[in-house]
């Protein structure tokens, strides 16, 4: 199978990169077998984002939508429970509304929910999920958790040659949990000291206590897996503070927000775990030129990724039909599909992508974020040369 261009993706709410995974809604797409011609513009805020029925004809596909921390895998206070109720009152609505094609949801916390709904429709999912918790419901071309930590661990060992981390992390989320509990393993299996395992509650204006903790031992890294408000404050923290300790941001704070909040020069003291930007991929160019010519904006970081779920899904649709057991077989026998965001293979076992696209990033002076070209270099990654 391969990727045709197809136009009418809708372009994101930022022209800069979102990132999807603590973003609420369950973004569904209907393909009806047909690539859209055009699709509606995506919700203007995360919160009427998550106010949106995810019923519509087309996809919105907008991949970007910040992360915002999914209450369905959260501690449940009233609104969190009400709108995890939501989702799956949507899911249901959109089921029954008739569906040939999913692409989404972004949540994991969502899709741990949702997912199976589908699946017992006779659907097959094109997630946008990371966490492990979601391997098997249907299928995805972005990182997942196992695969995001070995690169993460590899970085601090083989790139920063840290003996002495200290790690962050979200309790409130499973992708947070399962990544630094990952992350802890590989170092202490590579012999790393982890110094420090510090839960982080979210919400907070400043972590200068967490910080204080982190930075006690004097490691050689801090690790913070945490979402990108969290992350941004504590990169900024760390920079006042003039911590000597380098600063390592996790995928989950992969979004410009993460560097609104901590502001260039602390975002550029704290490289991220992510994704190559749009641009970033081989042979990119003219795919960000038609998305430019197009929607009169650059692509955000997961249009590429929304992008390429939605022709993996037409192309399997043409070769297996949207029946769910030949459309899954179709699409578990992937192997080197070219999209956007390069070469795909599914691993039938989970639904997973093989390579996963996982980089260190860097911000540059006007607070963009692309492959960071050192750590490209030290691990013989193909990307950022």
């Amino acid at each position: 199978m391969s990727a045709p261009v197809t136009p009418g993706l809708g372009p994101d709410t930022r022209a800069t990169p979102r990132s999807p995974e603590r973003n609420s809604p369950p973004c569904q797409a209907r393909t009806d077998s047909q690539r859209p011609s055009s699709s509606p513009s995506p919700p203007s805020s995360p919160e009427a984002a998550e106010a949106l029925a995810p019923t519509a004809a087309t996809p919105t596909a907008s991949g970007s939508a910040s992360r915002r921390r999914s209450p369905a895998n959260s501690r449940c206070s009233a609104r969190g429970c009400s709108r995890a109720r939501s989702w799956l009152k949507a899911a249901k609505a959109a089921i029954a509304d008739g569906l040939d094609g999913i692409v989404g949801p972004y949540n994991s916390g969502v899709g741990v929910e949702t997912l199976p709904l589908y699946i017992d429709a006779g659907l097959v999912p094109i997630r946008l999920t990371s966490d492990d918790s979601t391997n098997g419901l249907g299928f995805t071309l972005q990182p997942m958790s196992y695969q995001i930590a070995p690169v993460a661990s590899q970085a601090l060992t083989d790139w920063l040659d840290a003996k002495t981390v200290a790690i962050a992390y979200d309790p409130t989320q499973n992708y947070t949990v399962s990544v630094s509990k990952e992350l802890k393993g590989l170092l202490e299996k590579a012999g790393v000291t982890v110094t420090a395992y510090e839960q982080v509650k979210p919400g907070k204006k400043s972590y200068a206590d967490v910080v204080d903790k982190l930075a006690a031992a004097k490691p050689d890294v801090i690790y913070a897996a945490v979402y990108f408000p969290e992350g941004g404050l504590i990169a900024k923290q760390m920079l006042d503070d003039k911590v000597e300790s380098q600063c390592i941001a996790d995928y989950a704070s992969y979004d410009t927000g993460f560097v609104e909040t901590a502001g260039v020069p602390a975002a550029q003291a704290c490289p991220v775990v992510g994704v190559p930007a749009p641009e970033d991929f081989a042979g990119a160019g003219a795919k960000v030129g038609e998305y430019r010519d197009e929607f009169d904006q650059a692509p955000g970081t997961w249009s590429p990724y929304t992008y390429d779920s939605l022709n993996f899904l037409a192309d399997g649709v043409e070769a297996g039909g949207t029946g769910a057991e030949k459309l899954a077989a179709a699409l578990g026998e992937v192997k080197d599909w070219s999209g956007w965001t390069g070469s795909v293979s599914i691993d039938p076992e989970n639904g997973n992508r093989q390579p996963a696209t996982v980089v260190l990033v860097d911000t540059d002076g006007q607070g963009q974020l692309h492959v960071d070209t050192d750590w490209a270099k030290a691990v013989g990654a193909p990307y950022g040369h």
